[in-house]
This record gives C-alpha cells, structure tokens and sequence, in this order.
C-alpha cells in the first residue's frame, strides 16, 4: 500500500513539474506579425465582433454593424495566419522576452471592406 502510494505521488509530483513548462510556454514574438499602418475601412458584414485580442477566441467588447467608418491603427497576422486589424485602445509590445501584448479593439479583416 505504501509502495503504491509513494508511486503515485511521485508520478504526480513529476507531472506537477512537467505541466507549467508545456501550458507557460508563451506564443513567440514570431508567431504574431504587426506592422503599423493607417487604413480606412467599413464594416463588411451584418455585424462585426470587436475582440480585446487578435484572436476568435479573446472576449468581445462590442460589436460594430453593416456600413459603420473605421480607421485602423495596427494591422496583425496572429499565429493561425489570421488577419487582424486594431481599430481603438492599441496596445502593441513586443514583451522584449518571447511574448508580445497585444490589446485593444481588433476586428477580423475579412469583415471590413476598404472605402
């Protein structure tokens, strides 16, 4: 019993250590492409999630509809190879050590239209 129960403490334990090295391993700087740009666009679609993140993923903050003006900011590539556009609130660090912050209001490019 003690055997078996010293086993599994010791498979837990090495899992314990294992587990924050695989889930803390942040997305590279590499993975996310910005660069900065200025661009006029109007809302494509019905109506346009606004993400706090270039990603499908990141919590909406509001919604943009059909026809509505905007002007972007910063244009990103995330690491789908996803283009996203900051239309508010950018915040583009690259982290200096592997982890870029990307915040603000991002839109899916392919629901905004060029005016």
């Amino acid at each position: 019993m003690r055997r078996t129960l010293l086993s599994c403490l010791a498979a837990a334990a090495l899992a314990a250590t294992a587990i924050p090295l695989a889930t803390s391993t942040p997305a590279s700087a590499a993975a996310v492409k910005c660069t900065k740009q200025t661009k006029k666009w109007k809302v494509a679609v019905e109506k346009a999630p606004v993400h706090f993140k270039p990603s499908q993923n990141s919590s909406i903050v509001r919604h943009r509809y059909k026809d509505n003006p905007l002007t972007s900011y910063w244009s990103c590539t995330n690491s789908s190879a996803n283009p996203w556009v900051c239309v508010a609130s950018c915040v583009v660090d690259d982290g200096g050590s592997g982890a870029p912050r990307l915040e603000g209001e991002w839109i899916f490019q392919p629901h905004l239209r060029k005016r």
